[in-house]
């Protein structure tokens, strides 16, 4: 007989879903004794569907869509209306977010809970690697770029400007930047958006250079103070901007591609995440374009992928890896202001160093928690 149904494996990290399945030459009295429990003969034959093509279509037409037709007609600027720019400006970050709601729950009928969209107490492992993680990677970033660039002051490390140096250093880095202005607006949703996930070796952006200016001439303890709001901005508002993106790629897809196994789906996952975050350099059509500008932010993606599904699958909820990205995004750009003639490109999160770190912690993952792996695999 062949009989289709749900099945709730007994894996304690991934029953936050009920995942479809298929029993096909199973008598009913190999169904009444092994009750779907511990009989992992059985459940080797309890296959994943086969991936839902046009779901997953759906998802990425809309999500693709909107982010990428709202970020295009903000930098055409049509219409000075506040109200318009801050639509678009919603629909731009929010863009996977609004499209994992629309395909999953408007279209296709399934809660939204089994993307991990709803509230739900961290362990204080999972709290630990989300809330204080990124925080330990930057700070240890600053800490290799401060030994490699002020003590053996290796070109390509630059230096930390540290409190109390003055301007003098500011007044020379000033020299290779244009431009004056300072647009709040355009500054948070466009640059701020591009210098983390677009353009991670290029730090050419109006506004970094006063934020330097204000480090250098200032204290220890201001620097301290400085540390904890980026702390709280990156928490709350950060990972709030971030958590659509989140629901589009680590609930949505995850849910979707989670047949591929752990490496596969987040293989994928990375790989359409990098292309997605490429679309505004693509649609600035800057004359400094060229294939890096693709390869290298979709690399950073993907090395970053492994470590924010572990987060996701082992807390259950995309909390955690919003608040990891979004703490990681404010203490990102907090490593642009206290370093200075730096290549991140190289030495910071987002770069070359960045995505190492990210590839170890995959490692890790692999080498230390294997039962997560197998619990991820499908069945045969």
């Amino acid at each position: 007989i062949s009989i289709k149904g749900y099945y709730r494996p007994p894996y304690h990290r991934l029953s936050y879903q009920r995942l479809p399945w298929t029993v096909d030459y199973l008598t009913v009295d190999h169904l009444l004794e092994s009750k779907f429990t511990t009989d992992h003969s059985i459940y080797g034959r309890i296959h994943m569907k086969q991936l839902n093509i046009s779901k997953l279509a759906t998802f990425l037409v809309l999500c693709f869509g909107m982010s990428w037709g709202a970020f295009a007609l903000l930098q055409a600027q049509l219409s000075s209306s506040a109200w318009i720019q801050g639509i678009l400006a919603i629909l731009f970050i929010w863009g996977p977010g609004i499209a994992a709601i629309l395909t999953h729950t408007f279209i296709w009928g399934e809660p939204l809970t089994t993307l991990g969209y709803y509230k739900k107490p961290l362990s204080w492992r999972d709290w630990s690697r989300s809330y204080l993680g990124p925080v330990g990677i930057v700070l240890f970033l600053l800490g290799v770029i401060f030994i490699l660039g002020n003590v053996f002051h290796i070109p390509s490390a630059g230096r930390i400007v540290l409190p109390g140096n003055g301007a003098e250093e500011i007044q020379a880095y000033n020299m290779h930047f244009c431009g004056t202005g300072f647009n709040i607006f355009d500054y948070f949703f466009t640059k701020v958006y591009i210098i983390n996930e677009i353009l991670p070796g290029n730090s050419l952006y109006v506004g970094i250079k006063e934020g330097k200016e204000i480090v250098a001439n200032s204290t220890a303890l201001n620097l301290i103070v400085l540390l904890i709001l980026a702390w709280v901005l990156g928490t709350f508002l950060f990972s709030f901007i971030l958590r659509g993106e989140e629901l589009g790629f680590r609930g949505f897809l995850l849910h979707e591609l989670k047949s591929k196994g752990f490496l596969g789906s987040n293989l994928i996952i990375g790989t359409v995440w990098g292309l997605y975050a490429s679309g505004p350099t693509l649609l600035m059509s800057s004359p400094g374009f060229s294939m890096g500008s693709l390869i290298f932010p979709t690399a950073f993606c993907i090395s970053l992928s492994f470590p924010l599904a572990y987060l996701r699958i082992n807390s259950g909820t995309i909390r955690s890896s919003s608040v990891f990205r979004g703490l990681l995004t404010v203490f990102t750009l907090l490593l642009f202001v206290l370093t200075w003639d730096t290549d991140i490109g190289i030495w910071g999160p987002t770069g070359l160093l960045g995505m190492g770190i990210f590839l170890i912690i995959t490692w890790f993952i692999i080498r230390r928690d294997p039962e997560f792996i197998k619990e991820y695999e499908p069945g045969e």
